[in-house]
């Protein structure tokens, strides 16, 4: 193949043939014959264009960086130098998608990749692997500490508002560092290993970056085995119900029972809620944990309806992934139609942190329940900064006031705080909870305020499903009532 350039136009490529011609004394000559191929080398260049970059962005893809990285680990092996991996992932992209439309969602991708090699050098290369990640591989690396200064620099290029066709949308990332050859001994490894330290960046609350440590590997594992049993338990009918009495502390009767999973895994023991339920939101299992708890909270309460002891009402506490999702209300309402239970006798609780996260999916799910006749119960109230309009716009039943407003109830300047609490509560029309009640301080203090249940340890502790019927039909609560009272 050769190249030419003619005397007017693009240089051409040829597929040029040399024939020697001989006779009997030798060599006559050469017959020289060629064939323009340069449409073919043009298309060849195309496809293996196609096979090796993104169409998005024209940045590497996932084939290309692998060739990349096997020739960035050889050149080190032979000049002894250090290569790093950086993995770039855009936080909360799926926000700019579900407002903004995927057209945004793309162009805001196209400016990243644009921005992005700004801060790297001209040595350096930069991937893109898919949806919204990213990976840049830095070779002849000499001190890695210089690396945080290139993570600050890739962390302010995506900082910078993306003008989105009349729209501006603010993103930020986090990073995973690792670095070849002490973090890892090939290409996949040192890989992972960078996409496990931006993870850990993620969990420490994004916008920024980690060095990948060995202990990161351990973590990931432990994550992996988690999920992968809660993912069994959920299955085969490996999880539990407790089910935590509400009081009304005045008269001591019970006015609501709220249902809390449990799970005792027969490899990991007894797994703490707070585990369980992260990584079930994370793996993307919290919708099937939460409608598996609320039909299982359901029977137990129809049976105990059949039975004639039910509480007048059933609180469950849900994920805010399970209220964005549009058939959520469906769902719970065709729970509440097999067990033949009215909506009314149904409270779900959603933690006020977790609405803070993400409120404006929250409102269009909540408003449904509650034309339905559901409660809705803002769980841990005044742990953060939950606005008193949202409240109202989310047309919330009960406010369940953090337990660590009981705290300092002995004495007036920690009663003031709570009984403000409580004023400005049921000022709004809202029912008072509070939760934590742990002594026969806080429990004293709960029987002078009019309209306010409790619930808490000093009161009841949580009781597996086989106990509450016997409980429900005993005298327990008004004994734990008189008990306070004395």
């Amino acid at each position: 193949e050769e190249w030419r350039q003619p005397a007017v136009g693009e240089p051409r490529c040829f597929n040029v043939v040399y024939t020697p011609l001989h006779d009997g004394d030798g060599t006559l000559g050469v017959l020289v014959s060629a064939h323009d191929i340069t449409a073919l080398q043009t298309a060849q260049s195309q496809l293996e264009r196609i096979a090796h970059h993104d169409p998005l962005t024209g940045l590497p893809n996932r084939i290309l960086l692998d060739i990349i990285l096997q020739r960035s680990l050889k050149q080190a092996n032979r000049e002894g130098g250090q290569v790093a991996v950086m993995f770039i992932d855009l936080d909360r992209f799926k926000a700019i998608n579900d407002s903004l439309g995927h057209a945004a969602g793309d162009e805001v991708l196209r400016q990243a990749a644009s921005r992005l090699p700004g801060a790297l050098r001209d040595s350096d290369s930069l991937a893109r692997v898919g949806g919204d990640e990213f990976v840049a591989v830095l070779t002849g690396v000499k001190d890695p500490a210089n690396l945080s200064q290139v993570a600050s620099k890739l962390m302010d290029a995506v900082s910078r508002p993306f003008e989105l066709g009349g729209e501006q949308a603010q993103l930020s990332c986090s990073i995973g560092i690792s670095l070849y050859p002490d973090d890892a001994g090939s290409a996949d490894e040192l890989l992972t290993n960078a996409d496990t330290a931006m993870y850990e960046a993620k969990e420490q609350g994004r916008n920024d970056w980690r060095f990948y440590t060995a202990a990161m590997t351990a973590q990931a594992a432990e994550y992996l085995t988690l999920v992968e049993n809660l993912r069994a338990a959920l299955d085969g009918d490996g999880l539990d119900l407790v089910f935590h009495p509400e009081f009304d502390v005045a008269s001591g009767e019970i006015v609501a029972i709220e249902a809390l999973t449990r799970w005792e895994d027969p490899e990991l023991g007894m797994v703490p809620p707070e585990r369980f339920i992260t990584a079930a939101e994370k793996a993307g299992l919290v919708r099937q944990l939460d409608f598996q708890s609320l039909d299982a909270a359901c029977a137990h309460l129809a049976t105990w309806q059949a039975d004639g002891i039910a509480p007048p009402r059933l609180g469950m506490n849900v994920s805010p992934k399970t209220l964005n999702h549009a058939d959520t209300p469906a769902r719970i309402e065709a729970i509440l139609r097999r067990h033949q239970l009215e909506p009314s006798q149904l409270e779900l609780e959603v933690h006020e942190r977790a609405l803070l996260e993400a409120p404006e999916r929250t409102t269009a799910s909540m408003e449904t329940l509650e034309t339905m006749g559901v409660g809705l119960v803002v769980d841990g109230f005044g742990s953060g900064s939950l606005g008193l309009r949202y409240l109202q716009a989310l047309h919330v039943r009960t406010l369940k006031i953090d337990g660590s407003y009981l705290k300092d109830v002995s004495g007036p300047d920690g009663q003031r705080i709570a009984r403000a609490m409580i004023a400005m509560s049921q000022a709004l029309g809202l029912d008072v909870v509070l939760a934590g009640v742990e002594s026969v301080e806080q429990a004293a203090f709960l029987q002078g305020e009019r309209g306010v249940h409790g619930q808490g340890y000093y009161l009841a502790r949580p009781l597996p499903a086989k106990d509450v019927a016997a409980f429900l039909r005993g005298e327990a609560h008004m004994q734990l009532t008189n008990s306070a009272a004395g």
